[in-house]
């Protein structure tokens, strides 16, 4: 392989374990994010605010 093609491959892989990184990252933020409205909604915090997303007036 010439030089020219070693640093393509190397930018590509680059670019790829950013999209991986950048898709990871957003999946987790998405995942702590639904656990939050989770732990909300559990402790009436969020249904009490909205009522429309399901009365739960225990």
């Amino acid at each position: 392989m010439g030089e020219r093609a070693k640093q393509r491959t190397k930018y590509f892989k680059g670019r790829i374990q950013g999209l991986v990184n950048a898709y990871e990252f957003m999946a987790y933020n998405l995942y702590r994010l639904e656990r939050m409205l989770f732990i909300f909604e559990f402790t009436g915090v969020w249904t009490d605010r909205h009522p429309q997303l399901g009365e739960r007036n225990d």
